[in-house]
């Protein structure tokens, strides 16, 4: 007979559990502490990323900044405008309805997410689009993103400056 392991099983109640929260009326109060509740049980866990020419370490500390002041993408180019987000929004509707446009800047719209609760934390975290899921990630760096103040998150080049200049000449 195979034996389900206990971390596993502890794994699956929570997630049921938690879904089912999801389904059922409660009230405000009882669902913002079930959110933390979830949070504590099923911590944002991240692992190192290695990329091409990136590595990706540390780990969200929940401080929420990332979501409030960001700019999308499609592809390699940062959304510009507010039609192209429309249509990109009616397309993608799973990836990019979670934003809202919050501003203009010389280089893009910058976006917030919808989903973000009052205590900084994702109201529908295990529905998150692809874009949270990997943020930060090595192709937002390249093309000049810049990390909140207040991110654990931090970004080494895999062959350091002096090896990659020695290399050259």
């Amino acid at each position: 007979m195979h034996r389900v392991p206990m971390k596993t099983k502890r794994r699956l109640s929570a997630t049921l559990y938690f879904t089912f929260l999801n389904i059922l009326p409660f009230s405000t109060l009882f669902l913002k502490w079930a959110r933390k509740l979830r949070h504590a049980v099923m911590p944002y866990k991240e692992d190192v990323q290695k990329g091409k020419y990136l590595i990706r370490e540390g780990s969200c500390n929940q401080c929420g900044s990332c979501c409030k002041n960001l700019f999308l993408s499609y592809g390699k180019e940062v959304i510009t405008s507010h039609e192209e987000f429309d249509a990109l929004k009616s397309l993608h509707p799973d990836e990019y309805g979670f934003f809202d446009v919050l501003r203009e800047s010389e280089f893009g719209l910058i976006f917030k997410c919808n989903n973000l609760g009052d205590d900084d934390l994702c109201m529908d975290y295990h529905a998150r689009p692809v874009f949270c899921r990997s943020y930060p990630n090595e192709i937002g760096v390249l093309m000049g993103a810049k990390l909140p103040a207040d991110c654990s998150f931090k970004f080494t080049p895999i062959t350091p400056f002096a090896e990659t200049l020695k290399s050259i000449s």
